[in-house]
């Protein structure tokens, strides 16, 4: 066992900042999204990727063949759903500083979490859809934020990100 998972919450460091810039903020209300190259430490970044790869799911599919996989759905990416097994660096994904910070900035107080994935993909994997979690249905509720948060613990290349069709990042 790594030496980080025998510690506390309170003294795990996964981001860099905790809280969002105005001038991100002002981005974010200008382009409806906003990105945070490199926001995740080292320690939180590498903590990160080992829990994910600590899943069993996450682990049986990738230690699948290529040919194993072809027979799936989707043979390029799996999905936890719902991931309700975290360790302590997912954990901070929801309440650490820089995320409620950056929930109170766009939503305000009352915000809560709908549901959370984790999802793995390997190189040939199309780009994230849209998700209706940022659609509601209920009229009501669509004059509220839905925000969806993307963590790429391992880096991201631009266009790898789509969202309604449109490339982003």
């Amino acid at each position: 066992m790594r030496g980080h998972d025998l510690r506390s919450d309170e003294e795990l460091h996964m981001f860099k900042i905790d809280k969002p810039s105005e001038k991100d903020l002002a981005f974010f209300y200008e382009n409806g999204y906003v990105a945070f190259p490199g926001v995740l430490t080292a320690e939180g970044s590498q903590g990160l990727m080992d829990e994910v790869l600590r899943n069993p799911q996450v682990s049986k599919f990738l230690q699948m063949t290529d040919e194993e996989r072809s027979g799936l759905r989707k043979p390029h990416r799996i999905s936890v759903v719902p991931w309700n097994d975290k360790g302590p660096f997912a954990q901070q994904l929801f309440d650490a500083p820089f995320v409620s910070s950056l929930l109170r900035a766009v939503i305000g107080e009352n915000h809560y979490f709908c549901h959370s994935w984790a999802r793995v993909a390997k190189p040939g994997a199309a780009g994230i859809e849209y998700h209706h979690d940022n659609h509601p249905l209920d009229p009501d509720e669509q004059k509220n934020w839905h925000i969806q948060m993307l963590y790429y613990p391992g880096g991201f290349e631009r266009g790898e990100y789509r969202d309604r069709g449109n490339w982003r990042l």
